[in-house]
């Protein structure tokens, strides 16, 4: 909504000049929510902010530190989109909300978002079928002996903050771990059932392997070197 405003210049002689409608006040942007409402330590994510009067070109500031802003996309005078992201060290709590339009209206709302705890993995155990590599030639190249091998196990990771609905997948070169089946058992504790076909070095670098879980809320975190093979 615009609001006209004269514009009145006095000299010091007393001369007047007015200029009628010269100046308008815009309606503030307002801020009353986001969806989601919340993501975890770790999670990039697109975020929805409603509310009203936006104009195109509108920015977004989330308070406090620890959350990256890479873009804002105006959808309509009553929605934004900011995608962000953040680390496993971006503190936890609510957020304030901040949108400017162009013309330097501001609006606020003071806890419309909330970063949760993260995830952390401390362990990854075998617990049955263990790993047992077949020996299939010997390269005679400073890389040790090529192995190959596929088997089925059970593996159990340790950890925190684990939410029922984590996920856990892996990264490791020349190692493809497909996840049969992922059971939560609590907040602390994951067991999967997997199945690892590798093509391997005997010398590959153990911090090369990595475990990554991540929670419903988008919350992540890697643990390098997590998944030891034992030859």
């Amino acid at each position: 909504m615009l609001e006209a405003h004269d514009v009145v210049v006095t000299d010091p002689g007393q001369g007047v000049g007015t200029c009628g409608g010269c100046f308008s006040v815009n309606a503030a942007p307002t801020v009353t929510s986001t969806s989601p409402s919340s993501r975890g330590q770790g999670a990039s994510a697109n975020v929805t902010i409603t509310g009203s009067g936006f104009v195109n070109g509108a920015t977004v500031v989330f308070g406090g530190t620890g959350i990256t802003l890479n873009s804002t996309t105006y959808v309509s005078p009553t929605q934004l989109t900011a995608s962000i992201s953040t680390t496993s060290a971006t503190p936890i709590g609510a957020r304030s909300v901040t949108v400017t339009n162009p013309d330097m209206g501001v609006g606020s709302c003071g806890a419309c978002f909330t970063i949760n705890k993260g995830p952390t993995i401390t362990d990854w155990n075998v617990l049955s079928g263990g790993f047992y590599f077949l020996l299939l030639e010997d390269r005679h190249d400073g890389h040790g002996a090529t192995l190959r091998q596929k088997f089925t196990t059970n593996v159990e990771i340790d950890g925190s903050n684990f939410v029922n609905g984590a996920t856990i997948a892996y990264s490791a070169p020349n190692l493809e771990i497909r996840v049969n089946s992922t059971t939560f058992v609590s907040s602390s504790k994951i067991k999967q059932n997997i199945t690892v076909d590798v093509s391997d070095y005997i010398n590959a670098l153990p911090q090369d392997r990595w475990a990554i879980v991540t929670n419903p809320d988008g919350g992540t975190y890697t643990c390098q070197g997590c998944v030891v093979l034992l030859i």
